[in-house]
């Protein structure tokens, strides 16, 4: 379990890393200034919806029902779903494109309006970031049922890539339009990498079947996960909507200060999806011993943050 950790923990701190490289290049070609608040104020409900995702919101819930399903069952539960999470992820771009002007003014109610435009417009374009997201979540599933947690822990590397290099290569010319556009490449990456893996192992893109109920139980399950994460992107919420009265410039350095202050946390994420995959496999008994464990290493992570 822990060797499992430790790589996904890699795999998780790479795309940290270029998480961090994205926000230091932004701050290079643009100045800790409005333009950056503005990017990062209409990053945040696409940000927000692929961390919840990350931290297991989708896969903690599909793991079991997936699992408890025999090999053809779960080709064809794997194959109704994506179509239905793919016009899930739609419907939320579409809601976000119409509603991008009210929704910068709530999460950014200290920009100027520049800013304002320059969010909303921004929004925009990240909004087309759903359907991406929903489907890596979703593709995570049969991997993690077979313990391959690294390639699933590759999402953060794969959506950072493409903003990093446009920053990197054109920086000072760089336009937040260009760089939304980045951002949707990388949502399209993250899907895109499990294709082989799901083709070889049978399941096919335009074979769309589907079992009857399998949405309803996969939301029933959602339910309580849901509450819980609304409630801590609620504080991120709220700490955004303080930075932006705080004058220029504060949403970016508080953003790079939370990302530092989460830091710690990153082993804790990856030590739960290991720890879920694990145990949705196994019987009771061994549920209980890995559970002991995964107390006692969690135990073990959480005292940096503690003590931090």
């Amino acid at each position: 379990m822990l060797g499992s950790t430790l790589w996904l923990t890699l795999a998780t701190l790479t795309g940290l890393a270029a998480g961090f490289a994205r926000e230091w290049l932004l701050v290079a070609a643009w100045g800790a200034g409005g333009q950056s608040d503005a990017f990062l104020v209409s990053m945040f409900l696409p940000e927000a919806l692929r961390m919840s995702l990350a931290a297991g919101l989708l896969s903690a819930a599909a793991l079991p029902l997936y699992q408890q399903r025999t090999a053809e069952r779960q080709q064809r539960w794997l194959g109704g779903m994506a179509p239905r999470l793919l016009l899930t992820g739609l419907a939320v771009s579409v809601i976000l494109l119409l509603s991008a002007g009210g929704m910068v003014r709530l999460i950014g109610p200290g920009l100027d309006a520049d800013g304002y435009a320059q969010a909303a417009s921004g929004l925009r374009w990240l909004a087309w970031c759903a359907p991406g997201f929903m489907l890596h979540a979703l593709f995570c599933v049969p991997l993690q049922a077979r313990s391959r947690f690294v390639l699933a822990g590759l999402g953060s590397l794969l959506f950072n890539l493409p903003p990093v290099i446009y920053l990197a290569t054109l920086s000072h010319a760089s336009t937040s339009t260009g760089l939304a556009s980045a951002c949707v490449l990388g949502s399209v990456l993250m899907p895109g990498v499990f294709l082989p893996a799901l083709y070889r192992s049978g399941w096919r893109p335009w074979q769309w079947q589907s079992e009857a109920g399998a949405m309803r139980e996969l939301l029933q399950r959602i339910g309580p996960l849901l509450s819980s994460n609304l409630a801590s992107q609620g504080l991120a919420l709220l700490e955004r909507m303080v930075a932006s009265l705080l004058g220029e410039g504060a949403v970016t350095w508080v953003n790079l200060a939370r990302k530092l202050i989460n830091l710690p946390l990153i082993a804790l994420m990856s030590l739960n999806q290991v720890l879920l995959g694990l145990m949705s496999g196994s019987a009771g008994d061994q549920r209980l011993s890995l559970l002991k464990r995964g107390l006692g290493s969690a135990t073990l992570l959480t005292l940096p943050a503690v003590a931090g």
